[in-house]
């Protein structure tokens, strides 16, 4: 006996135990030995299609099938004794093949594997076959009518290719995620922006320091800037200019917490003669194998983004259409004063001294890296729009803004300029009252293109 685990298309992992046998089939002067699995049950029948037709064609080539009973009615065929695995097809073929019309001829010891099409004449009934593993105790074959209950299944398979565009039904820990953000989300009146909790796994584990890692880390990547002063330079602007913009803030190193958890940082090259660089922190860098990462104890979030298909064709209804997106959107999602501080990081005064005095850093707003931060923006935005949608003047754009929102992307289309104009700044005017502006934009109306650029919105 063997344990054995079998697991069809989207099913559980069923493990039971089952017999196995070795078949030898003696051929020539060697022996062909199959490890075989045996099981309740087998498929009666192989269901064919337009049998005689496809005879004639191999009869006309003078071939002659092993199996005489192929073409027999259901009835009188001899049952299924075996099912031969992929993994001992290659050990029964012989090389090269045949052609007989549209059918190929594979050579085997016990004959021709006949494969190919099949040649058959227009059908009234449109059939399927399904080969299912159902369960570890049944192996179904099923032939079924083209009828609602294939045309379901079909539907959940094309589906699968909409995973993160859709998101009509939500699973029970995101459905509590959403709801969890909804009752801690806070709009700060004296920043004018919305202040966000880190969406926590149940029962959070205790993260570790990672300081002394994190030290080693920031050296080893500083002693690398030694041979390049204009990249070390570019870093520290970065970081100096986000300090300066609020999203990230100096700790007190005397301010000692219990809980604190440190990131790993680095730098990636980008073709820009103005930024060439881009700082990106790693929420998933651990301390060995079994350690834990910050992305480790953060759920993801559900998938609440505009279904990307109704974004696209809406785009393509009228004569005049504008893009833009936000600026630096993710930054601009504060979060609450108890999750910073497992957003910290360190940096030295002094780059170029190694025994400089250290600055440590944390986030205050959400973070490129972060599993989570896709998800707090969109639902930081959409949470913005609701409660602007409150005001009935305003009840109309904002459905529009909806329906053109992909997560920090908006487009709008209209078949005349002047609306164009008035609900690109409109929804400007919306989105700055969460500190959110719109930056950039591609239009194919030159008007406004020229008033954009004379009237931006800060």
């Amino acid at each position: 006996m063997e344990k054995i685990a079998l697991r069809g298309y989207l099913t559980s992992k069923p493990v039971n135990e089952y017999e196995t046998v070795s078949v030898f089939i003696p051929y020539k002067s060697r022996l062909i030995i199959m490890d075989c699995i045996v099981v309740d049950e087998l498929p009666e029948y192989t269901k064919k299609f337009n049998v005689k037709r496809n005879l004639k064609t191999l009869y006309k080539t003078k071939i002659c099938l092993a199996d005489k009973d192929f073409d027999l009615p259901v009835d009188k065929q001899a049952p299924i004794d075996m099912l031969v695995g992929v993994n001992n097809v290659y050990n029964i073929l012989h090389p090269g093949f045949r052609k007989a019309g549209k059918l190929i001829l594979l050579p085997t010891i016990f004959g021709y594997f006949v494969t190919g099409s099949c040649n058959a004449p227009p059908m009234q009934e449109t059939h399927v076959t399904v080969l299912k593993l159902a369960t570890n105790e049944e192996l179904i074959e099923a032939t079924h009518k083209f009828d609602s209950d294939i045309r379901n299944d079909l539907d959940i398979l094309w589906n699968l290719d909409k995973v993160g565009i859709d998101c009509n039904e939500l699973k029970e820990h995101d459905r509590k995620v959403l709801e969890d953000f909804e009752s801690t989300i806070l709009y700060s009146e004296m920043e004018k922006q919305y202040v966000v909790a880190l969406p926590w796994k149940s029962n959070k584990p205790r993260l570790p320091s990672n300081f002394g890692m994190a030290l080693g880390r920031v050296k080893q990547q500083c002693a690398k800037f030694q041979k390049d002063e204009a990249y070390l330079n570019h870093y520290q602007k970065i970081l100096k200019d986000q300090e300066d913009r609020g999203f990230i803030e100096r700790v007190d190193k005397n301010n000692s917490v219990e809980n604190c958890h440190f990131l790993a940082h680095h730098s990636v090259q980008k073709d820009s003669a103005t930024t060439p660089i881009r700082i990106v922190f790693d929420c998933s860098w651990r301390q060995g194998k079994n350690g834990l990462s910050l992305n480790d104890c953060l759920w993801t979030g559900p998938h609440i983004t505009t279904d990307l298909l109704k974004v696209l064709l809406q785009f393509r209804t009228n004569n005049y259409a504008c893009i833009s997106d936000i600026e630096k959107a993710f930054l601009m999602v504060q979060l609450r004063e108890e999750d910073r501080n497992y957003t910290r990081f360190l940096w030295l005064q002094d780059p170029t001294d190694p025994n400089s005095e250290l600055i440590i850093y944390r986030f205050r707003v959400a973070l490129f890296g972060a599993t989570c931060s896709p998800f707090l923006l969109n639902a930081t935005i959409k949470s913005h729009l609701a409660a602007v949608r409150k005001d009935s003047s305003c009840t109309e754009m904002v459905d529009m803004m909806k329906r053109g929102l992909y997560l920090d992307n908006l487009q709008f289309t209209s078949n005349s300029e002047d609306e164009l104009i008035n609900l690109f700044f409109g929804a400007n005017k919306i989105f700055a009252q969460a500190h959110l502006y719109l930056k950039e934009w591609t239009s194919n109306s030159d008007l406004l293109n020229t008033v954009a650029d004379a009237y931006r919105i800060k």
